[in-house]
């Protein structure tokens, strides 16, 4: 349950920015989720990486991949969080990855 709370916070912040983002552009974001998850590092001394997985739909496939990422990441909560955090974002457009 550790860090559960932290983990909704950044996935609101996201999606919350990345609506926002979308709506702007003329696309719905009825089929866009956000899923933010901890990836072990591999050395128990390292920090877990977060990681903010987006999927949608083809529309995703749109718009430049490095905007939607600083997009995901511009919110209260993520940007401050990304100071001491190593977070990566994924898109996935049609459920792949």
């Amino acid at each position: 349950m550790s860090g559960e709370l932290l983990l909704l916070a950044i996935g609101s912040c996201s999606m919350d920015v990345l609506l926002r983002f979308f709506r702007e552009r003329g696309i719905s974001g009825k089929n866009i989720s956000v899923d933010v998850f901890f990836e072990k590092h591999a050395s128990a001394t390292q920090r877990d990486r977060i990681v903010i997985s987006i999927n949608g739909d083809n529309d995703l496939l749109s718009i430049d991949a490095e905007m939607i990422k600083a997009v995901a990441i511009s919110g209260g909560v993520t940007s401050r969080m990304k100071l001491g955090s190593n977070i990566d974002v994924r898109i996935a457009a049609n459920g792949t990855k």
